[in-house]
C-alpha cells in the first residue's frame, strides 16, 4: 500500500492531534472545557424576545415602493412593518423550496407536532373510562367479552377473574 502524502485543503499546515483543540487550535488547559463562556441565562433570551417585538411593528427602511404605482400612490406610500416584510419574505422563500422556512411557517401555523401523543386524566392521572352494561342482551354481554378477550393484552384468566369479584358482589 503507497504511503499518502501530505494533507491538501483546508487543513493543510495545521497539524493536527494532541493538543490541537479549542478555537485557537493550540488546545484547552487542563482541567478546562472548551466553553469558557455560561449558557445564556433565561433573561437574556426574554430580552432578545422582547427586542424582537418591539421592532416588529416599526417601519422597516429596507422596504421599497412597488415600480408600477402611480404618483398620488407614491406619495401617500409608507413602508411596511419588519414583520410584514420578514413575513412576506419567508413566504416567498419557502415557496422557493427552502424547506426550513417552510417548516417553520407550518410550525406556526398549526403549532408543533407533539414528540409522543400523551393521554391523561384529570390531574395528569390516568384515563378512566367507564361504561354501562344494563342496556345489553345477555347474548350482546358474551359477544362484547369474546372480542375483549381476543383484542385485550390481559391473559383470558384474568378477565374470567374479574367476571367473578364483580358477580360475588
Amino acid at each position: 500500500m503507497a504511503k499518502r502524502g501530505p494533507k491538501k485543503g483546508r487543513f493543510k499546515g495545521i497539524k493536527l492531534g494532541r493538543g490541537s483543540g479549542g478555537v485557537t487550535g493550540k488546545g484547552f488547559q487542563p482541567g478546562q472545557s472548551g466553553n469558557a463562556g455560561p449558557k445564556p441565562t433565561l433573561a437574556l433570551t426574554r430580552r432578545v424576545a422582547r427586542d424582537l417585538r418591539a421592532k416588529y411593528d416599526e417601519p422597516c427602511p429596507l422596504d421599497r415602493p412597488p415600480t408600477n404605482l402611480t404618483e398620488a400612490q407614491k406619495r401617500s406610500w409608507r413602508p411596511r412593518s419588519w414583520g410584514k416584510v420578514l413575513g412576506e419574505r419567508s413566504f416567498v422563500n419557502a415557496a422557493k423550496g427552502n424547506g426550513a422556512i417552510l417548516h417553520e411557517i407550518y410550525d406556526r401555523i398549526d403549532g408543533r407536532v407533539p414528540a409522543a401523543l400523551t393521554l391523561q386524566g384529570p390531574d395528569g392521572g390516568p384515563v378512566e373510562f367507564k361504561f354501562d352494561y344494563s342496556q345489553l342482551s345477555d347474548q350482546e354481554l358474551e359477544l362484547l367479552e369474546t372480542v375483549m378477550k381476543k383484542t385485550i393484552l390481559i391473559p383470558p384468566e384474568n378477565i374470567d377473574a374479574g367476571k367473578q369479584e364483580s358477580s360475588d358482589s
